[in-house]
């Protein structure tokens, strides 16, 4: 993941600031979100590193001994960026917990883009059941 934004679209001001601190608190993702302006920038919080591990002091091999071969033993954290669809249902688990989940929803604004937006409200008109 380069970076992903999320775009207030029809999210108030006061929502998209709680958005910002809902998505920096969630423990399993490492992810920096940043308000910026009328959108959010989600960035990697930590990239991979590579770590070695093992006895790094050798000792002479003795008159007759052999020398045995070890490896070092290399431990990669794994980088765990957010994919796109992760981060759709943490939004809407943000939408659902402020109880909007009536009024908004989250659509796809392009490559790296989500877009809250009102969902339409349709009104029934009565429909007459008398006959001719």
């Amino acid at each position: 993941m380069s970076q992903i934004f999320i775009e207030a679209g029809d999210l108030g001001g006061d929502l998209l600031t709680k958005l910002n601190e809902f998505l920096n608190n969630i423990a399993p993702l490492r992810i920096q979100a940043k308000v910026d302006g009328k959108r959010i920038a989600i960035s990697d919080k930590t990239t991979g590193t590579k770590q070695t591990s093992g006895k790094t002091a050798t000792r002479k091999a003795k008159k007759g001994e052999e020398k045995k071969k070890r490896g070092k033993k290399k431990r990669v954290l794994k980088k765990t960026p957010i994919s796109k669809g992760k981060l759709k249902v943490y939004l809407k688990r943000f939408i659902n917990k402020q109880g909007l989940s009536d009024d908004l929803r989250v659509i796809s604004g392009g490559k790296d883009t989500y877009i809250f937006h009102a969902k339409p409200v349709y009104e029934e008109e009565p429909t007459s059941e008398g006959g001719a």
